[in-house]
């Protein structure tokens, strides 16, 4: 799905890291040698200016290359402990508010 590529440089200078897609070598995510990290958004990539925007640089660039809403990640996610009987009274309450997140979301939209 994404391809990972570190380069680094010798004598203790910091390393950069490129996230790119290997299905357009676009790139993902980037964090130079001096700490500033980027992300691609609506194809165009976002510089990192406060420690909130680290979640929004996840959001789009990991779960968003998945193609599906991290709602629905996490709904899944959910759905296969209950199955797999692993803590289900717990991520039964998890999958319900997760719904209600959702629910909540549209109503907010009306």
């Amino acid at each position: 799905m994404t391809g990972l590529t570190l380069s680094s440089v010798y004598n203790n200078i910091p390393y950069s890291i490129l996230i790119s897609s290997p299905r357009n070598n676009e790139e993902l995510l980037r964090i130079s040698q001096d700490g500033e990290i980027f992300y691609r958004f609506n194809n165009d990539m976002i510089k990192v200016n406060c420690p909130d925007d680290i979640s929004d640089a996840f959001l789009h660039t990991v779960i968003g290359y998945t193609g599906q809403q991290p709602d629905d990640i996490m709904i899944e996610k959910y759905l296969q402990k209950i199955i797999n009987n692993e803590r289900s009274n717990e991520y039964i309450t998890k999958l319900e508010n997760a719904i209600r997140k959702i629910k909540l979301k549209k109503i907010k939209k009306l």
